[in-house]
């Protein structure tokens, strides 16, 4: 458009050059016509219409001019409005990188929360599998000690019928002593020795007490050594059979008290 305007300023440029040689042509011609009023006539018309063609040409040369300046300014706002443009397309440009770096962040962040999704589901899975064993090993652990309890109770059962029997050995032990006349505390072995020795007098004195009293025994007074040993056998048996129980309550007790801890 401004091209077209400036090109027509220049043929109306041109124009008025040619319109104004024509008048110089007519001021010659009338020069040269002055003899004639016709030609004066016609001269005086035609630089009338010239003058009025010129003061058109004038009115549509600045009015051309006011159309180029306008046009000059649209040119400086459509420069304007293209470098905002530019830059906006900069803007936009920029704005579209980082719309697709975030994009891909996205992306990345969906990628990194499904995986670590699936960890969290997976740890659940662990967690909840962990918890079914630990109910499990507590479950067997409570039973266990339901057991451990039942058979410490048994245990002390046992324990307080063997410190009732040791209670029991310990007074026949101390009516034994008293018997004897030995002091107390005294060795086992000690006091079943004693025990064995009196009750082998004992029994030596019934078998010469009996072979004085029955003539049928009187066959076996040489030999009284051996009757004697026969007799004290089964006496002696009897009373070194207490010392397995006394040693079967220690150990018991003992196990009692290692139980109880």
């Amino acid at each position: 458009m401004v091209y077209q305007l400036q090109r027509r300023v220049r043929n109306l440029r041109e124009q008025l050059q040619r319109k104004e040689l024509h008048l110089d042509l007519l001021r010659r011609k009338l020069s040269l016509q002055e003899d004639t009023t016709k030609a004066k006539c016609l001269l005086q018309q035609e630089r009338d219409e010239a003058n009025v063609r010129v003061k058109k040409l004038v009115k549509q040369v600045d009015r051309l001019q006011l159309q180029l300046a306008e046009a000059k300014s649209q040119i400086r706002e459509l420069n304007s409005q293209l470098a905002e443009a530019a830059d906006y397309k900069i803007t936009a440009l920029e704005r579209g990188r980082k719309i697709e770096d975030l994009q891909k962040r996205l992306i990345e962040s969906e990628a990194l929360r499904t995986k670590y999704n699936r960890k969290v589901q997976l740890l659940k899975d662990q967690v909840r599998t962990t918890g079914e064993t630990i109910e499990q090993e507590r479950t067997i652990n409570e039973h266990s000690i339901q057991l451990l309890r039942d058979e410490l109770a048994r245990i002390k059962e046992t324990l307080g019928e063997v410190q009732r029997r040791e209670a029991q050995l310990q007074s026949f032990k101390h009516s034994i002593a008293k018997i004897l006349g030995a002091p107390m505390p005294m060795p086992d072995y000690e006091l079943i020795s004693r025990l064995q020795k009196l009750v082998d007098a004992h029994h030596d004195f019934t078998l010469v007490s009996r072979r004085y009293d029955d003539p049928a025994l009187r066959l076996t007074a040489r030999s009284p050594t051996l009757g004697s040993r026969g007799a004290r056998t089964p006496d002696r048996s009897l009373s070194v059979s207490w010392i397995p129980y006394i040693l079967f309550c220690i150990r018991l007790s003992r196990y009692a008290t290692y139980a109880s801890c």
